[in-house]
């Protein structure tokens, strides 16, 4: 396939061909660029590089916070395990490149990653994926009221934090460090003094809550 590319990489436009058959063969181009992609997420990894993944997913990546990864992690979003028997590889780099693109209105944010890092994770969760290409993408609903603080943490927040905010939700015993105690005014509320691990442009640091 590779080989092929080069003598479809430059489209050329004749009187006798025009301009559609220029257009068909930078689809074909494209398509062949995707197909290898997909293909590269799907090649086996290597041992070392499994446990590389692993390894950043435990204790440098925010993924578990939500996602469980063969029984470590949280339980309000979408296993890891088992991620490739349900979506595809194109899915599965897809959703870690552009969470919101791909699925409009997702709670998953789009996380900094170094470029090598993401390639790697998209490897490691798209080795062997052979499920669907994922739900079909609808436009998010357009608010025609504003809306309320209480409605935002409750879909978005209460899960870790809790209800009240005293940093009970069910998904909390699950998390690698206690959620933080936004209900109480002092103490450990905003300022609890956990702290959480997220990448940042100059490298992987930790953050207070």
């Amino acid at each position: 396939m590779r080989g092929a590319l080069s003598s479809l990489a430059v489209p050329s436009v004749d009187a006798g061909c025009g301009l559609d058959f220029a257009r068909v063969r930078i689809l074909v181009v494209l398509s062949c660029f995707v197909m290898l992609r997909v293909a590269d997420a799907q090649r086996a990894l290597p041992q070392y590089e499994v446990g590389k993944a692993q390894l950043l997913l435990r204790t440098q990546l925010p993924c578990l916070g939500c996602h469980e990864l063969d029984g470590d992690g949280g339980t309000i979003a979408p296993s890891l395990s088992t991620v490739g028997g349900r979506r595809s590889a194109a899915y599965i780099r897809a959703i870690i490149e552009d969470p919101q693109k791909t699925l409009p209105g997702a709670a998953m944010p789009r996380h900094a990653m170094p470029p090598a890092v993401r390639e790697l994770i998209v490897r490691f969760l798209a080795n062997g994926a052979k499920g669907a290409e994922g739900p079909a993408i609808t436009a998010p609903p357009v608010a025609t009221l504003p809306i309320k603080g209480a409605v935002l943490y409750a879909k978005w927040c209460a899960s870790c934090h809790g209800a009240t905010g005293n940093g009970d939700g069910p998904n909390w015993k699950r998390l690698p460090v206690a959620p933080a105690k936004h209900g109480r005014p002092s103490g450990d509320g905003h300022t609890c003094g956990r702290r959480l691990v997220r990448p940042d442009r100059r490298g992987w640091r930790s953050v207070r809550t």
